[in-house]
């Protein structure tokens, strides 16, 4: 009798961890399954791009990871988001300081062809002074309205530039300036 309870409970042992055995391969298969359904969902991700919502597996440790993971992906939207606003104002800020820069050259040129012909007396060359004046007005007008449309959207138009003329244009606004210096 004592045998046979020997062999009943080594039976009985060997039931239970043949079952447990079992029980534990089904519970990682299922596991493993769901752990490769969230590798695919984030192999499948382009590089560069955000991280992609996952849906909850109905396990409570692999949940609280793709939450983690669902969490990492919203701040690195916000983070994106903060970069691209950032390098916008960085921009921005180069743009104002180059607005800054071309704006003073024509008010300069403004400045010296008023005073030039006022010191003169000429009527003709006090034209000349005010059509130069004119084109500076022009090209400032020109600088604030694209500040101004850098906010919109719009397409680039390029057109062919005679480069000769505007060129001679320089040379000759180089000149006066050169003369009025003199």
């Amino acid at each position: 009798p004592t045998y046979t309870r020997f062999l009943a409970g080594l039976g009985f042992l060997a039931a239970t961890v043949l079952g447990s055995a079992a029980f534990l391969g089904w519970f990682l298969y299922g596991f493993s399954g769901r752990i490769a359904r969230l590798e695919a969902a984030l192999a499948t991700q382009p590089d560069g791009e955000d991280l992609p919502r996952l849906e909850s597996t109905g396990e409570r440790e692999l949940d609280r990871l793709v939450d983690a993971l669902n969490a990492a992906g919203g701040r690195l939207r916000d983070a994106r988001a903060r970069i691209v606003a950032a390098e916008r104002l960085a921009t921005a800020g180069r743009l104002a300081a180059s607005i800054a820069h071309e704006i003073r050259n024509p008010i300069a040129a403004i400045r010296l062809k008023a005073e030039n012909a006022l010191a003169s007396g000429d009527l003709n060359r006090a034209a000349l002074a005010l059509e130069a004046m004119l084109g500076q007005i022009a090209r400032v007008d020109t600088l604030l309205r694209d500040l101004l449309n850098l906010t919109q959207a719009r397409p680039l138009h390029r057109t062919p530039t005679a480069i000769a003329p505007l060129l001679a244009e320089c040379a000759r606004l180089h000149e006066d300036l050169a003369t009025a210096r003199n």
